[in-house]
C-alpha cells in the first residue's frame, strides 16, 4: 500500500486533497475502488469524475475543477497513470541459477543471480546482468547482452548483437536481431493499457503505434534513415526531453524512443 502523498511526491505530480488515503492499485474511473487510483485523458470520460469511487484520479488541471474528491494534477495524464501503474505490477521472483539442460557458450558471462531456465542456448560472448530471467526455450546468439532484471518469457530468440536494456519485458516467440541489423532496446515500459491495445506509445512522436505489445515489434517501423546530422541533434537534446532514461530501439540507423518506468 501506499500513501497518496508518496505517490504524488515520487512522480512529481500536485496532490490535491487527502494525502493519506491509501492506495493499493489502479483502475478506470468506472471502476475504481475507493483505495484505487484512476485517471482522465479523453475528455469524452469526464462526466465520470462525478460518479467515480477512485480514491484519487490523475488529470490535468484543466480537468481539475470538475472532480469530487482528490486528484493528482498532471501535466500528461495518461503517461503519469501508466507509470503509476508500475508500482503495482507483480512480478515473479527470479531463482538464480541455469538448468542442467541449458547449452551456455564457454566464453558466456553469466551472473550468479540470473535465471536461465530449461533448454535455453546462449551463444559466445554473450552476457546476462543480475536479476535476468531467460524462460524455456530461449536462444541467445553471439556476442548479446541482457540488462538487469529483464525478462524474456519463452522461446525468445536475440539472433546476433543484439543489447537487451533494464527491466525489459519481451513475450514469447519474438525474434531480435535478424541477419543485417543490429537492435539496442533500452530500458523498456510498456503500460498494461497499451499492451491491452498492443500498442507502443512514442513520448517522441507523440503518437501511438499500432504493433504487438514486445519489442520486436519496433522492428518493422519505418525503413527510411535520418540524416546523421539529424540523429546527433537528437541525442544531443534527448537529455532534456526525458529525465528519467529512454528506451530505444535502433534499427537500420533509425532510432525510436520511449518514455522509461521511473518508478522502477
Amino acid at each position: 500500500m501506499y500513501a497518496l502523498a508518496d505517490i504524488a511526491n515520487r512522480f512529481g505530480l500536485e496532490l490535491r486533497g487527502d494525502a493519506t488515503a491509501g492506495i493499493v492499485g489502479v483502475n478506470t474511473l468506472a471502476e475504481a475502488g475507493p483505495d484505487q487510483i484512476g485517471f482522465l485523458a479523453n475528455p469524452a470520460y469526464r462526466a465520470q469524475l462525478a460518479t467515480t469511487r477512485a480514491a484519487a484520479v490523475v488529470l490535468s488541471d484543466k480537468d481539475a475543477h470538475a472532480a469530487t474528491g482528490s486528484v493528482l494534477v498532471s501535466r500528461n495524464p495518461y503517461a503519469d497513470f501508466a507509470r503509476i501503474t508500475a508500482l503495482f505490477e507483480r512480478r515473479e521472483p527470479v531463482t538464480p541459477g541455469i538448468h542442467p539442460s541449458a547449452v551456455v557458450a564457454g566464453d558466456a558471462v553469466i551472473d550468479p543471480n540470473a535465471q536461465v531456465a530449461a533448454h535455453c542456448v546462449i551463444g559466445a560472448r554473450s552476457r546476462i546482468a543480475a536479476g535476468a530471467v531467460l524462460g524455456p526455450a530461449c536462444v541467445i546468439g553471439e556476442d548479446c547482452v541482457i540488462g538487469p532484471e529483464a525478462r524474456l518469457v519463452a522461446r525468445v530468440t536475440l539472433v546476433v548483437r543484439v543489447r537487451i536494456g533494464a527491466r525489459v519485458l519481451i513475450h514469447p516467440g519474438a525474434v531480435l536481431g535478424a541477419a543485417g541489423h543490429q537492435v539496442r532496446v533500452m530500458a523498456a515500459q510498456v503500460d498494461r493499457r497499451q499492451r491491452a491495445h498492443g500498442a507502443l506509445r512514442s513520448h517522441a512522436a507523440g503518437q501511438p503505434m499500432r504493433r504487438h505489445a514486445h519489442a520486436h515489434a519496433a522492428l518493422h517501423h519505418r525503413q527510411q534513415t535520418p540524416p546523421a546530422d539529424d540523429e546527433r541533434r537528437q541525442a544531443a537534446a534527448l537529455p532534456q526531453r526525458l529525465q528519467r532514461g529512454v528506451e530505444m530501439v535502433e534499427h537500420g540507423g533509425w532510432t525510436q524512443r520511449f518514455a522509461e518506468d521511473p518508478a522502477r
